[in-house]
């Protein structure tokens, strides 16, 4: 039954309160859990998709439920036995109480300015903190025979034996040179218990010794970045952005000398497209070979149907409407092919007539508006399977294509739940042969809910592209289109791989 608002504040009451600037652990008596956010908040977010045995502590929930987000802290109250096995119930979000024990193989993870429940992971209060910067002594290690207890970053979690084990950075498990590990093809059928776990004595590296006599070593640090949810990046941290802050800050620009001739300039320009998804070099000559030049110190210019670099104009010379005169609302590229390019680039060479500005729109800023607003929509467009082709006669320019391929809208994180790809191209979309009957209108009304979003003009930002200016866009993340226009419009662009200039970024040290 659905516990009533006066429930809810019995609830509330028999648990400890805590000021909203509060960032650090509450230091309690009783044996519940806690974490903690970096989020000036104090309090962590549960989504409404997500199953968590326990009890949430809800204190403003009514001020909340219109975003499908509810913030508080998890507790286990042994005053509160009556709440137990129930449900709460407000519009379109519904959360299940039960007595199981609390967070059972469960953690807590943040991304996007949000944090969820994830059950790969466990955070517990009980032990000391050990990380970097706070090297508290722990009295002993913990383990049993399905885990390590670790002490990481300020939290302790709990890791599978079998994952530390597979996970092992020795020689004999792990080829250092090629950087590839040396298979065992019978973890799963070993009791990977240890028969001794400990610190080292600045408290930096862990080392467990297996019942076989192998012992492995793990620096804190490495598993602190491997076990923990992935993340895109964890030093450029991304920047959501609308019409309001480009117009106050600007775009993302490097000069086209500091991008070609200095680490530092190209390491920006890397940097801008980890944050913001979009980076513009300026100065550099009006012509395909510079452009070309441009790219090429990011990544290999990736041929596709179009050819490697193109100039194109409004000459309808290809199956697109890009090769018109027509105006193109925000959009993402090549959702009908496997792998989408990972950056589009364009320069525009000449223009003599009015109009052609160019539209960005931040996919990612459009998807967690509609996660926060709507959650439910969200789910539908993480899991809805759409169909997307190109199809081109064949003549003089073609040989003839139809390429088709079928993804979801969005693309998320397994684990940590952070937004990996936006898929958006209503262009493209082929007959929508993917979907349940019974599912067709929840699609539609999610699909159109994240349309409204991106065509909102709070969320669109216009740019008038000039000779001089090279735009790399973010394909995975940022939408582009353009204003309709007249007179002679030459662009030059192309495509480049995401796996080339996310590879280059983590070599720089920033993801």
């Amino acid at each position: 039954m659905p516990l009533k608002m006066k429930q809810i504040h019995q609830f509330n009451k028999f648990l400890p309160h805590r000021p909203a600037h509060l960032t650090t652990p509450i230091q309690k008596p009783h044996h519940g859990y806690h974490h903690r956010t970096a989020e000036k908040s104090g309090v962590f977010s549960v989504s409404s998709s997500t199953a968590c045995h326990g009890f949430i502590y809800i204190p403003n929930l009514w001020r909340q439920i219109n975003s499908g987000i509810v913030n508080g802290f998890c507790t286990k109250n042994s005053h509160v036995p009556r709440l137990l096995n129930q449900s709460i119930s407000f519009g379109n979000f519904k959360m299940h109480l039960t007595c199981r024990q609390l967070l059972t193989g469960g953690t807590v993870s943040q991304f996007s300015s949000s944090l969820v429940f994830n059950k790969r992971f466990f955070f517990s209060h009980s032990s000391a903190h050990v990380s970097s910067t706070d090297k508290q002594a722990v009295s002993s290690a913990k383990w049993n025979s399905s885990f390590v207890e670790v002490s990481l970053r300020g939290h302790t979690c709990r890791i599978p034996n079998i994952w530390l084990r597979d996970h092992c950075r020795s020689n004999k498990l792990y080829n250092h040179k090629t950087h590839q590990k040396i298979l065992d093809l019978e973890l799963s059928s070993q009791d990977w218990t240890p028969s001794a776990v400990s610190y080292s004595e600045d408290m930096t590296v862990i080392s467990i010794q297996w019942k076989d006599g192998h012992v492995s070593h793990f620096k804190l640090e490495w598993l602190a970045d491997n076990y923990f949810p992935g993340v895109f990046s964890r030093h450029a941290q991304r920047v959501y952005w609308n019409h309001k802050m480009i117009q106050s800050e600007g775009l993302p620009t490097v000069t086209y000398t500091e991008h070609m001739e200095t680490d530092g300039g190209l390491t920006q320009s890397l940097r801008n497209l980890v944050k913001y998804g979009i980076t513009v070099v300026k100065g550099v000559p009006a012509s395909v070979a510079a452009t070309q030049a441009v790219v090429e110190r990011v990544a290999y210019v990736q041929e596709t149907l179009f050819g490697k670099m193109w100039l194109f104009t409004a000459d309808g010379s290809r199956s697109d409407t890009a090769f018109t005169t027509q105006s193109l609302g925000a959009h993402t590229d090549n959702t009908y092919m496997h792998t989408p390019a990972g950056l589009q680039v364009f320069q525009c060479l000449e223009h003599s007539g009015s109009g052609g500005e160019t539209l960005l729109v931040d996919g990612f800023h459009a998807l967690q508006t509609l996660q926060r607003a709507d959650s439910s929509a969200f789910d539908v467009l993480t899991k809805t399977v759409v169909p997307h082709e190109y199809k081109e006669d064949a003549g003089d320019k073609s040989p003839g294509y139809h390429l088709y391929n079928l993804g979801t809208v969005v693309t998320v994180h397994p684990v940590s739940g952070e937004l990996i790809q936006l898929r958006f191209n209503p262009y493209d979309r082929a007959p929508l042969n993917t979907v349940r009957p019974d599912d067709i209108p929840a699609f539609y009304e999610a699909y159109e809910k994240l349309s409204r979003i991106i065509s909102n003009k709070d969320n669109e930002v216009w740019v008038k592209l000039k000779p001089g200016s090279v735009l790399f866009i973010d394909n995975w993340r940022v939408m582009h289109g353009r204003a309709a226009f007249d007179g002679n419009r030459v662009m030059c662009g192309c495509y480049l791989p995401r796996e080339e200039w996310i590879s280059l970024a983590r070599m720089k040290g920033l993801m």
